[in-house]
């Protein structure tokens, strides 16, 4: 049975791959990568902004538990 690697490793290896990012970039871009730092490219909030469910509504107006998609 394989053991998991330690926090120390993990750490080396995300460094070593930071190192050949840096690398790679000048090599390739003729620029250098000051940092390898990973960003969010896109709003990831927007999904919980979004109300993807409606209640449906019984005879009388009162919410029943049920729920539908607003798509269908």
């Amino acid at each position: 049975m394989k053991k998991f690697p330690t926090y120390a490793k993990l750490d080396s290896c995300i460094d070593t791959i930071k190192r050949l990012a840096k690398d790679c970039t000048l090599l390739l871009e003729q620029s250098a990568l000051i940092t390898a730092v990973l960003a969010i490219q896109y709003d990831w909030m927007a999904p919980f902004r979004v109300a993807w469910l409606e209640a449906k509504r019984g005879r009388q107006g009162m919410k029943l538990v049920t729920w539908t998609n607003v798509d269908g």
